[in-house]
C-alpha cells in the first residue's frame, strides 16, 4: 500500500513541479490545468483518511501556489483565465452600467 501512495504523491508532485519550472507562456496554462487536476484528484482520494497526514497538508499548499501562479500568470499576459484582455472584464459584476 505504501508504494501506491508513494506513486500517487509522484504523480501530482511531478505534474506540480513541471507547472512551477515551465518557461513556455504559451504551456504554462496547461501546466497549471494539469497540476491543479491532479493535487484535486488526489485530494479525493485521501478525503477522511488519516494516514497522509503530510501530504494532505502538501496539497493544500500546492493547491495555494497553483492559485497565485495562475493569477501571476494571468497578469503576465494582460488576459484573464478566458483569455480576454483584461481591460474587456469588468472590474466588479456590481458595477456594470
Amino acid at each position: 500500500m505504501a508504494d501506491t501512495g508513494n506513486r500517487a504523491y509522484s504523480h501530482w508532485y511531478t505534474l506540480y513541479k513541471a507547472a512551477l519550472l515551465e518557461l513556455d507562456r504559451d504551456k504554462h496554462p496547461q501546466r497549471i490545468t494539469e497540476a491543479v487536476h491532479a493535487v484535486m484528484d488526489r485530494m479525493r482520494v485521501l478525503n477522511g483518511s488519516d494516514c497522509c497526514g503530510s501530504e494532505s497538508e502538501a496539497l493544500i499548499n500546492a493547491l495555494i501556489a497553483l492559485h497565485d501562479l495562475q493569477k501571476m500568470a494571468e497578469s503576465s499576459r494582460g488576459t484573464d483565465c478566458t483569455n480576454r484582455p483584461l481591460r474587456d472584464v469588468p472590474a466588479h459584476p456590481a458595477k456594470r452600467a
